[in-house]
């Protein structure tokens, strides 16, 4: 959590605007630029999403030992 905050607290209106340079490796996707605010929402977006699902099952679980 420090790390994020400390990543989110650096963000400027600059960087979020900027694009991420592209990897020189044979990586999939392939290499090229990309937003780095579309980067940051769908990172956050899968994070809150496992987080989503890790409750969910929690609780199931929880409830399966009552």
């Amino acid at each position: 959590m420090a790390t994020v905050r400390e990543v989110v607290d650096a963000l400027t209106e600059d960087l979020l605007g900027a694009d991420t340079v592209p990897v020189d490796a044979p990586v999939c996707p392939r290499p090229q630029s990309y937003p780095v605010r579309q980067c940051l929402r769908i990172v956050l977006n899968e994070e809150w999403r496992h987080r989503l699902y890790a409750e969910r099952d929690l609780a199931a679980l929880e409830a399966r030992t009552r």
